[in-house]
């Protein structure tokens, strides 16, 4: 795994490919815009009279097995008609 050096402003690691694109101006760097971004955003949540959601930790780990409870529900809809119409074909 590669190693991660500096943190964003979210708190969670930058990867050197990451970086490497910012450096390179092949991607932005979200800093440079996140203010202007929570401010839209906050100015729409309010003219919708809806709360600004508090911040939650991304759920990561998903490609070693780690997922959040919202899978195991999708799997269970997506997995209902092949197993209740195992010979179904497209």
């Amino acid at each position: 795994m590669r190693a991660r050096q500096r943190q964003a402003s979210s708190g969670r690691p930058v990867s050197a490919r990451k970086r490497r694109c910012r450096v390179r101006r092949l991607a932005p760097d979200p800093r440079a815009f996140e203010e202007e971004y929570r401010a839209a955003i906050d100015a729409v949540l309010a003219e919708a009279q809806l709360a600004v959601p508090a911040d939650q930790r991304a759920i990561l780990g998903g490609r070693r097995g780690h997922h959040s409870e919202h899978l195991g529900h999708l799997l269970a809809v997506m997995q209902f008609l092949p197993r209740t119409y195992p010979d179904a074909t497209w």
